[in-house]
C-alpha cells in the first residue's frame, strides 16, 4: 500500500500547485508528529523517507526543528535545500550553513529515534553522486531543480559518535 502513496507523492510532488502550500504541509507533519509521540509522520505514511533536524539559528542560537524529505545514503542521510522548487533557499539552508562552519553538533530525529550528527554541504563529484542517489528516491528533485536559477543545496548528515 505504501507503494500507492508513494506514486501519489511523487505525482503531487511534481505540481506547482504544491509549492505555495508547502509550509502548511510540513506544519500539519510537525503536529502530527508531535501528537503522536514521533510515532507517526504524514511524509512517512506516504512512503517517503523524512527526518527533523534541528539547528541553532545563525544569528539567536535558538533551536529550530524543521521536518524534511531525506534520502538514506552511505551511513548517514542526504538532505536538500529545495524548497520544492522556490527560487529563495529555505531559511534552515543559512543557519545549517553557519553550524557546519562552527562544527556544530546537529539533532537528527527519525520518528521516535534521535542521534547527533555532523553536517556537510556537498560540492562536485559529491554533490552529483547524491544528487542522483535524491532523484531515485523523489523524481521531484529534478524538476525543482530545473524551476529555480539557484544550485539546490545537498547536505550530508553523518552519525557522531
Amino acid at each position: 500500500m505504501a507503494d500507492s502513496f508513494t506514486l501519489a507523492a511523487q505525482w503531487l510532488g511534481q505540481r506547482n500547485f504544491l509549492r505555495v502550500r508547502v509550509r502548511k504541509l510540513a506544519q500539519i507533519d510537525k503536529w502530527v508528529q508531535q501528537r503522536s509521540g514521533n510515532r507517526l509522520s504524514v511524509v512517512a505514511m506516504a512512503g517517503l523517507p523524512s527526518v527533523v533536524i534541528t539547528v541553532p539559528g545563525r544569528k539567536s542560537g535558538k533551536l529550530y526543528a524543521t521536518p524534511l524529505l531525506c534520502t538514506p545514503y552511505r551511513n548517514g542521510t542526504l538532505i536538500a535545500g529545495s524548497n520544492f522548487g522556490n527560487e529563495k533557499a529555505p531559511a534552515w539552508v543559512p543557519n545549517l550553513i553557519a553550524a557546519i562552519e562552527n562544527d556544530a553538533t546537529i539533532d537528527v530525529r527519525i520518528l521516535a529515534t534521535h542521534y547527533p550528527s555532523r553536517a556537510t554541504q556537498l560540492f562536485d563529484d559529491d554533490y552529483e553522486a547524491a544528487w542522483q542517489a535524491m532523484v531515485a528516491k523523489w523524481p521531484s528533485y529534478d524538476g525543482y531543480a530545473a524551476r529555480v536559477t539557484r544550485t539546490i543545496p545537498v547536505f550530508f548528515l553523518e552519525p557522531r559518535g
